[in-house]
């Protein structure tokens, strides 16, 4: 008995679309999906002509290195978290001008706090709240 997947192309005419669908198929196809195919396919293999052990440690090796990219990349955006909070922060107690995304205007003043929303930083400018990289200028 043979088990087929098959995977079916996602086309898209917007990059959130395509986001979306990447974030979908991430979801699907995590750490117990692949145990379950790996399951399906020891239990579906002949008797008679059993996987070989090269091609078992090639398939676990396959999950390990798949594990560890996972972890990699939960690192370096944890890093990157980090980096923009600690640059924000840098901003604390100067004056800046920066386009506020809400209405255009400009704004002018002193940066009293730095808060998180939506997990990115932004710079408190009395009653305004500011992307860091709305900044045109700081004294």
């Amino acid at each position: 008995m043979t088990t087929e997947m098959t995977i079916t192309p996602v086309q898209s005419s917007t990059a959130d679309t395509t986001a979306s669908a990447t974030r979908s198929l991430d979801q699907q196809l995590n750490k117990h999906s692949f145990l379950q195919l790996l399951i399906t396919q020891l239990q579906s293999q002949d008797p008679l002509k059993p996987m070989s052990d090269r091609e078992f440690v090639a398939e676990l090796a396959q999950f390990s290195s798949l594990e560890q990219m996972q972890q990699t990349n939960q690192a370096l955006q944890q890093l990157g978290d980090s980096m923009r909070l600690s640059a924000a922060t840098g901003y604390l107690g100067r004056t800046i001008t920066a386009q506020e995304a809400s209405d255009g205007t400009t704004v002018v003043g002193k940066v009293s706090a730095v808060t998180v929303l939506d997990g990115q930083p932004h710079l408190v400018v009395g009653a305004a709240l500011i992307a860091p990289d709305a900044v045109s200028r700081v004294e």
